[in-house]
């Protein structure tokens, strides 16, 4: 009996969280496009700033970091267009769905993991193996943005030419809007020589 409480409870609760996003959905069209906008931002904080550590004077693990998640991201999709009749299992709506929540939590995992190794936490804790856990993030992330990417390729691909180009452009403000917020919020970081909070946050 239990069991089937919580069921309903769960049920009830998912369509609740449905019906929000009908809602919304119905005040804006283009808000479920808007997650392009989110993935461009994520992409240019993480990829064009010295977010590391105010010490990250060469470039040499954001370089890193850009290579390794565009390298992760284009091998992905070009294995799932390989692979397309068994990738349609996953480009189906539901699946998809279900599957970019997962994504989107390891993107989480892994965009927490490189705050965690920078210098100001547990870099020393690692010691020799911080450069492994870097490198593990940034494929993790590379990876997730992937099927991310292939979400937003298949909802966008549905719209006529227009449409998309409109959100689009919906999307680039967006994530402009995000990376600027970022960039003029108080420098306040919660140890020396560690990100702003107001960038660990985002």
């Amino acid at each position: 009996m239990g069991g089937r409480h919580l069921d309903s409870e769960v049920g009830a609760g998912r369509a609740k969280a449905a019906a929000l996003c009908d809602y919304l959905t119905a005040l804006w069209p283009a808000l479920p496009f808007m997650g392009f906008g989110f993935c461009a931002a994520w992409t240019a904080l993480a990829c064009g700033t010295a977010w590391l550590s105010p010490g990250e004077s060469t470039g040499g693990a954001l370089t890193n970091l850009l290579v390794v998640v565009s390298a992760a991201t284009g091998v992905t999709l070009f294995l799932i267009g390989a692979l397309r009749r068994r990738a349609m299992t996953i480009s189906r709506p539901h699946r998809l769905r279900m599957t970019c929540g997962v994504a989107g939590l390891c993107a989480l995992v892994g965009s927490v993991a490189l705050l965690m190794i920078g210098p100001s936490y547990l870099q020393r804790a690692l010691s020799g193996y911080s450069y492994e856990v870097f490198q593990a993030s940034a494929l993790l992330i590379g990876v997730s943005l992937s099927v991310l990417y292939l979400r937003l390729g298949v909802i966008y691909a549905l719209l006529p030419l227009r449409r998309a180009i409109l959100y689009l452009c919906y999307a680039q403000l967006l994530a402009i809007f995000v990376y600027l917020s970022v960039q003029v919020a108080p420098k306040w970081a919660p140890a020396s020589n560690s990100p702003s909070l107001a960038f660990m946050v985002v």
